[in-house]
């Protein structure tokens, strides 16, 4: 193909600002070979998700498209209602770990001309024998990286008398399971658990390397990216056998999976806290190196080119 490969990224816009996931992955992609536009859903539901298809079909005619990229089972599910360019669908997790979404991500998976999957858990959820790919979410290497831990401490103001754990994300996000991460560390001498809210991307990088573990109690999760992120940084991780955690992890120093025992989880993070003290921090960064955002996104338009072809 002698222009761009010309790709619509079909995505939800319902927070009023794209995922950073889909947002750092199509920055990623664009360069001389693949051209990207974005059409915004907004609309809640099944119903919501429906009333833009007069919109994307619209963009669709206007633009000599060569192919679709839907993020989630029902941006997939809506951008396949059109027949004349193919779909590729990208599943993150909440579209299929959940029943009540899991039926249209079906739907979608078998009308989609082919499948990017976040982890392999999920090939069984979907039934899946072919056409699908694993392509899990890529890490910014250039913005987590190890760093001095006492100086961004410093910056933090937090005590240097005191332990710091890290919670894997707002404490109001009820999947997140941050009952369980309170119970836990209530158990710790001299430990404190922080929210991971309201903090730009750079200072998630710097906060990361200033606690002593990030710990992730999840239910259900997709990655999650803030383990491959933590990792990226040297720091430890403790967590719950979610996602693809258990393959990141499984030779990685001072880098444990629990179960969900406050007790079990504690006595993770008092091992890491000790194992810290000795001076073994965590060496997940050479782990990680291989899902940078450019190896990804390699994987992907290997998976445009098939289906272009």
């Amino acid at each position: 193909m002698s222009r761009p490969l010309k790709v619509l990224v079909v995505c939800s816009y319902n927070s009023g600002k794209l995922s950073p996931f889909v947002r750092e992955q199509v920055n990623s992609l664009r360069n001389s070979s693949v051209s990207v536009d974005y059409y915004k859903v907004v609309g809640k539901g099944v119903l919501g998700y429906l009333k833009n298809y007069k919109k994307l079909k619209q963009q669709i005619r206007a633009n000599e498209y060569d192919l679709i990229h839907a993020h989630y089972g029902l941006c997939g599910l809506l951008a396949n209602l059109q027949r004349s360019v193919p779909v590729i669908t990208t599943f993150h997790g909440s579209d299929i770990h959940y029943l009540k979404n899991r039926m249209f991500s079906f739907v979608c998976s078998r009308l989609s001309a082919y499948n990017i999957l976040t982890n392999k858990k999920q090939i069984e959820l979907l039934k899946l024998s072919n056409s699908y790919s694993i392509v899990p979410c890529g890490v910014d290497l250039s913005e987590f990286y190890p760093m001095n831990k006492t100086e961004y401490r410093n910056k933090f103001n937090l005590d240097p008398s005191k332990q710091y754990i890290l919670f894997g994300s707002s404490f109001d996000r009820k999947v997140k399971n941050y009952n369980l991460a309170k119970s836990a560390t209530a158990k710790l001498k001299n430990v404190e658990l922080l929210e991971l809210k309201g903090y730009t991307k750079r200072e998630v990088a710097a906060l990361m390397n200033a606690v002593d573990a990030v710990l992730v109690t999840s239910f259900k999760e997709t990655g999650p990216l803030i383990v491959k992120e933590a990792l990226a940084c040297n720091t430890p991780v403790v967590s719950t056998d979610v996602g693809d955690v258990k393959d990141l992890i499984q030779n990685v120093d001072n880098c444990y999976l629990t179960n969900y025992s406050p007790d079990d989880i504690a006595e993770k993070l008092a091992t890491v806290i000790k194992n810290n003290q000795k001076g073994v921090r965590c060496n997940g960064r050479n782990t990680v190196e291989k899902y940078e955002l450019q190896a990804t996104a390699k994987k992907v338009k290997i998976a445009y080119s098939g289906v272009t072809q």
